[in-house]
C-alpha cells in the first residue's frame, strides 16, 4: 500500500543483523538501541543526499527491543 503511494521501502541490516557474522552481529552488545538508530538515520540521510527520497516520502515503522 505504502509503494502504491509513491513511498519507499528502506530495510536496513543495522548493526547486530544477523547474516553478516558473529563478529557483526556482537557490535550491538553493550549499544542496545543508539548505534542501531544511527546506523539508520545514517542509511535514511544517505539516501535524502543522493536524491533517492526526500523527507516528504519519509515513513518510519519499527519494534522495539523489548525489556533487557
Amino acid at each position: 500500500m505504502m509503494l502504491a503511494q509513491g513511498y519507499h521501502v528502506f530495510a536496513p541490516n543495522f548493526r547486530g543483523s544477523t547474516g553478516y557474522g558473529a563478529e557483526f552481529v556482537k557490535m550491538v552488545e553493550r549499544d542496545w538501541g543508539e548505534g542501531p538508530r544511527l546506523d539508520c538515520v545514517s542509511g535514511i540521510n544517505w539516501l535524502f543526499d543522493q536524491g533517492i527520497t526526500s523527507p516528504e516520502r519519509l515513513f518510519v515503522v519499527g519494534g522495539s527491543y523489548g525489556d533487557i
